[in-house]
């Protein structure tokens, strides 16, 4: 049985179906350079953005400027890195549910001074900031050897 021919211009794909990209994972970049977004900070609960002095503000910005001159080789380690959000406190893992970020794995913390951090999630090579915490309160830290 002969079917007929159907030309290529009236040929529509399957609705169904969607071209794909696949993210980059954490880490495939390693000599790439970070790059901000902020249009996720979050402007309430506990870490937000707007409890930020003049001061808190310029320290963050000093911090990220002199971050965007290094790779991601370079920043990840003891100082930057990734926390698995179940290993985050149960407010911020009830505040990422709240603000619709239930879907992420991991958050980034960037460290601005001994206690004060910055938190985001890493999406595509950009890191879209989230949080300005102060105290090390969003996931605190668990002294080594005790």
């Amino acid at each position: 049985m002969n079917r007929p021919k159907i030309p290529k211009a009236a040929f529509a794909p399957e609705s169904r179906k969607r071209p794909r990209m696949a993210p980059l994972p954490v880490g495939a970049a390693p000599n790439g350079h970070p790059t901000w977004r902020l249009h996720r900070l979050d402007f309430d609960g506990p870490w937000c953005s707007k409890a930020m002095t003049q001061t808190d503000l310029l320290r963050v910005v000093d911090r990220l400027r002199h971050l965007e001159k290094m790779n991601w080789r370079e920043i990840l380690g003891r100082d930057h890195h990734e926390i698995p959000v179940e290993s985050l406190c149960r407010e911020a893992q009830e505040r990422l549910r709240t603000i619709g970020l239930d879907d992420i794995d991991s958050v980034l913390s960037i460290r601005v001074t001994g206690r004060e951090r910055i938190l985001g999630y890493r999406l595509d090579g950009v890191v879209l900031l989230l949080w300005w915490d102060p105290d090390h309160q969003a996931c605190p830290a668990t002294l080594r050897g005790t």
